[in-house]
């Protein structure tokens, strides 16, 4: 049996004379791609139950039916009967059902009612009330059951739009649950879409797929709840600790773009709910520096980084992606930990069978974590950091150029690690990136990549696109062994110690050097970075007593930045346009750098204008404001540069420890002379200042 929309879709490949695009259907039904594909496979079953062949496939294409004339006319008078009530409900079905009308309507529903809209018995309905009632319980919300009105869900407004959430926030529902139910028209659903977009752009960052997704169909619930005059009711102190982020502001650009098309003026608990989802989405790109944390943030990842790479005795920590990659998925991590919001991780089995160990691995390493933040991570959200960890160790077990490709994926960061994780497995393929469907067409003009490959049907001029299941299946491995080699064996040479200047005299062999010295200083960066032997930089190693200079006199907070990037001018670590980029960054995303109150932490992602790591510290003559509020004035600057993500990390880490101390800040604009200063770094390192000056 099928449903209606299934004759429909059928209807249109028998109508057809070519390939008839999954994206135009997704698009002319209102729902994924992913619910089309579905469909198929609902409409493959019904035409073998009678007699015919199976939906014609071809990647690239699109999808066709091949029938006989007699065949095509006896289907086509099948499909003009077919209604929606031929497709048979399980129970899993009804309950969901039943959930999703009693949440719809807000009000009491018969089980008469319920009975005759699923074709089922009063007493089968009863059954199915029981289980409705234990997935209420599940989601702190309650059944009333009245014997005159019928069945009612009682419980708060958050718990309801949380379940509501629940049900409508799947791969099969999500936006085309409101189109489906009449609750919008499908402008409604484009212009609810075109606020996130606006959002993103404010934010300068892309979300997920999956996150905008879901965002889109939180959004339909809110308006749709507010038109039926039901309020969310947050605790004050909740919505103080959300106005002061920048996701507020954009929550509330988005509530006049709402109000502006459906009438409705959404209170400031909306707002900072809103504010909260927008907080917690995963994101593929960040083009922006966190105004807030960023500096806390960097050091966690990196120190769980370490953690891993101890644990399993391989050097992660120059793994670019790596580190990029936990880093956008750890900040909303932690928001969702905190505010209490749970994600479902629909790979979490697959995940602790295939992967266990790594799993376990990634459970303890997170433990200081959560004993930091107070907060406890789900089974579900410990998976997907897992496959970012898998993922590296594929990687390191890769060797020689091989082909590149980007992944294109619908569902999010999940299912594209599952599939970066597989392909890593079976092909010597290096990738790119993950990017969603959405973001391709850009990327393809910045970055060069032999093929794309994805979970959903797309296409990409001049460049191959192929299909697969996110785990790969034995027919997807059919079509990539045509154009990927095969995974080869592997060794692991250990490297012998290098002489910086025996290879400085082949290099002269070869080449002309023009500046021996910044040669030496290169070779020495590159040979030297940070790993898990223990190499790892610390605060002394990249911060003498020549880098201090105290009582400066500046008259602006750019003045100020930039004599503290002097300092590290002078020692040839950094090129001058390090320090105009700094202050550009400043201008363009307002004074993060002030990261304790009176002190800021001036830098900028240039690694290309940075010689070698190192830190430089002002004290000012006279408090300048950076513009922070609260944080203001600064009276001390400390501004460093690195010449990769990670090797300044554990001095930064020493730094943060020896700053955020009480007593710092008063002793710092008290010293006299910068080897007093210097020493205090020292002894709060080492325990004494031992001859470091």
């Amino acid at each position: 049996m099928i449903n209606r929309r299934c004759a429909e879709i059928l209807s249109d490949l028998t109508a057809a004379n070519r390939p008839v695009r999954v994206a135009d259907l997704s698009e002319k039904y209102g729902v994924s791609q992913r619910t089309i594909h579905n469909d198929i496979a609902k409409i493959d079953s019904y035409l073998h139950e009678n007699g015919l062949e199976s939906v014609k496939r071809k990647p690239g294409s699109g999808l066709w039916c091949s029938f006989t004339k007699t065949d095509l006319t006896k289907l086509r008078q099948k499909l003009d009967s077919i209604g929606f009530y031929q497709y048979v409900m399980t129970i899993e079905e009804r309950v969901r059902f039943i959930i999703m009308t009693m949440l719809k309507n807000s009000n009491y529903e018969t089980v008469a009612d319920l009975s005759e809209e699923l074709k089922v018995s009063k007493g089968t309905v009863h059954k199915d009330l029981k289980q409705v009632r234990l997935w209420l319980k599940e989601h702190n919300l309650e059944l009333d059951i009245h014997k005159a009105h019928g069945v009612k869900v009682l419980g708060d407004e958050e718990g309801i739009r949380r379940a509501y959430m629940k049900l409508v926030d799947t791969p099969q529902e999500r936006i085309d649950y409101f189109c489906a139910n009449g609750i919008f028209s499908r402008q409604d659903i484009i212009y609810i879409k075109q606020c996130l977009k606006k959002a993103e752009e404010h934010l300068e960052l892309v979300f997920t797929d999956e996150t905008f997704q879901s965002l889109s169909a939180y959004l339909g619930i809110a308006v749709f709840r507010n038109r039926q005059g039901k309020k969310l009711d947050l605790h004050q102190k909740n919505i103080d600790m959300l106005k002061d982020k920048e996701e507020f502001s954009v929550a509330e650009l988005i509530a006049y773009m709402i109000k502006g098309r459906f009438s409705i003026q959404l209170a400031e608990d909306e707002i900072a709910y809103l504010a909260m989802f927008l907080l917690t989405g995963n994101v593929i790109i960040n083009r922006r520096p966190d105004k807030e944390n960023w500096v806390q943030w960097r050091i966690d990842v990196s120190e769980l980084i370490n953690h891993f790479q101890e644990e399993v005795s391989v050097n992660l920590s120059n793994d670019e992606q790596l580190f990029e990659g936990l880093l956008q998925h750890y900040r909303p991590m932690i928001y969702r930990a905190k505010y209490q919001i749970k994600i479902t991780n629909p790979y979490l089995a697959e995940i602790k069978n295939s992967i266990a160990g790594t799993f376990q691995k990634t459970r303890s390493c997170l433990r200081p974590i959560e004993y930091q933040y107070g907060i406890q991570l789900s089974d579900d959200e410990i998976g997907y950091l897992a496959l970012y960890f898998q993922t590296a160790l594929e990687k390191v077990k890769r060797e020689a150029p091989r082909k590149s490709a980007l992944i294109v994926c619908e569902s999010g960061i999940g299912t594209a690690k599952i599939v970066q994780l597989r392909l890593q497995e079976l092909y010597d393929v290096n990738i790119i990136d993950t990017i969603p469907a959405r973001a391709l067409k850009k990327t393809l003009k910045s970055v060069a990549v032999d093929c794309v490959i994805s979970t959903i049907q797309i296409q990409a001029k001049g460049i191959r696109c192929i299909v697969v299941d996110p785990f790969i299946s034995d027919a997807d491995m059919v079509e990539l062994d045509r154009y990927l080699p095969k995974k080869r064996a592997f060794s692991l040479q250990a490297k012998g110690d290098i002489d910086l200047g025996s290879l400085i005299r082949t290099i002269e062999k070869s080449a002309v050097i023009f500046d021996r010295n910044k040669l030496e200083m290169h070779l020495h960066q590159l040979l030297t970075r940070s790993g898990p032997s223990g190499d790892a930089l610390n605060l002394t190693d990249v911060f003498q007593t020549d880098d201090i200079s105290l009582n400066v006199e500046a008259e602006t907070w750019e003045d100020a930045v930039r004599q503290g990037g002097e300092l590290l001018l002078r020692k040839g670590k950094i090129e001058p346009g390090y320090i105009d980029d700094t202050i550009r960054n400043v201008k363009k995303f307002g004074p993060y750098i002030v990261i304790l109150p009176g002190i800021a932490l001036p830098h900028v992602n240039s690694f290309k204008l940075v010689h070698a790591t190192g830190f430089s510290l002002i004290t000012l003559k006279k408090a300048i404001p950076f513009g922070n509020g609260e944080n203001d004035p600064v009276h001390l600057v400390i501004s460093f540069c690195s010449v990769d993500q990670f090797q300044h990390m554990k001095a930064l880490s020493q730094l943060m420890q020896i700053i955020k101390r009480k007593d710092f800040l008063e002793f710092a604009r008290s010293v006299k002379t910068r080897s007093e200063l210097m020493n205090y770094f020292i002894t709060s390192i080492f325990g004494t200042p031992d001859n470091f000056m």
